[in-house]
Parts: structure tokens; sequence; C-alpha cells
């Protein structure tokens, strides 16, 4: 018996080490919280492409949770890695005391493949980068969730469970570009290139 509940608390131990959680709300040297302010559909939008950018081929399901937004899984060899992104509407409040609303984006991922959380790190910066580069985020001092507005899945972009369809060229050529302007290394890219030519 208590070989057994070691053996358990090893397998534990190795599954929450190769968690991952963040939370672009909370940024290194900021004092405050950062809220992103995007309409709903960009938010999802940048949920939604960053994690069919980062894993080709893979089917994308709706977290439709009190928390919305997407997941999918990546596997190296027998080990399996689930991914997702959670879009958080949020109301903050400046130092100068005006209202802000708007988003912020939780990234998550759990399993038992190290290559799986190193891929959750960089679905992470990818979308970090993403935000940082729409040039709308504002401090807050404080930070509460706020609602969603109906239809939450309802755009273009989201309103699908898979991937957009493009063709093989089209997402080989996609993988080339990323790979190229150093967005994803070169593994990811070698990766990403055998899923799309597996899924033929």
């Amino acid at each position: 018996m208590m070989v057994r509940n070691l053996w358990l608390l090893a397998l534990t131990l190795v599954l929450s080490a190769c968690a991952t959680h963040f939370d672009t709300s909370i940024r290194k040297g900021v004092d405050g919280y950062t809220i992103y302010r995007l309409r709903q559909e960009q938010a999802f939008a940048i949920a939604y492409d960053s994690i069919a950018t980062h894993f080709p081929g893979r089917n994308i399901s709706k977290i439709d949770g009190p928390a919305k937004g997407y997941s999918t899984w990546s596997r190296f060899g027998l080990d399996t890695y689930t991914q997702q992104v959670l879009v958080i509407p949020a109301r903050g409040i400046t130092k100068d005391g005006m209202t802000v609303e708007g988003f912020y984006l939780e990234i998550s991922g759990s399993g038992s493949s190290g290559s799986g959380r190193a891929k959750n790190v960089s679905l992470h910066r990818a979308i970090q980068r993403t935000l940082d580069q729409q040039n709308v985020s504002t401090v807050v001092t404080r930070i509460e969730r706020t609602s969603y507005t109906d239809p939450v899945f309802g755009t273009k972009t989201s309103s699908s469970a898979s991937p957009p369809q493009h063709t093989v060229e089209e997402r080989l050529q996609k993988l080339e570009s990323l790979f190229d302007r150093g967005l994803i290394s070169e593994h990811e890219y070698k990766e990403g290139r055998a899923n799309v030519i597996q899924s033929l």
C-alpha cells in the first residue's frame, strides 16, 4: 500500500511539473495589471489564430464554461500535452480613476510531455507579442472579471471548432514564413511540417 501511494505521489509530481500557466494581465516590471482594450471578436481571434498557427492540423475545441476560449493538444511519442487559451473579459481602474474595459488572456497546459510544455511557453510568447503589437494595453491598479457579450463565438474567425481550411501548400508556406521570421523554432517548423504532410 505504501509503495502504491509513493508511486501515485511521484506520478502527481511529474505531471504537475509539466503544467504551465500564464496570465497576460500580469507583466514583469509593471506595477499593477494590464488590460488590452480589444473588441471581444479581436480577443477571440487572437486566441484561436495563435493556437491554429502553433498546432497546425490539430482539432481546436471551444471551451464554453464560465471562462471561454479554445483548447487543443499535442503529442510527442506516447506523451500528450493539453493546450488551452482562455479569453477573460475585464474591467479595471487606472491610477487617474478612469474605468477601462477590455480583455486579457490566460494560457495554460498540462501533461507529461516536456516538448508540450515548451510549446505552451512558445504559445504564450506569441500571444504576448501579438497583444503588444496591437498597442492597446492599459495598466490598472485593480482588475475584475466582467461578462461576455453575445454571441461569444460568433465571429468569422472563431465560429468553427476546427482550423481555417487552407491548402497544403498554403499551410506549408505559412510555416516557412513563421520560421524565416524567427517566430517558431526549427524543431517547431519540422514538427508542424510533418503534421501537415501527415494530414494528407
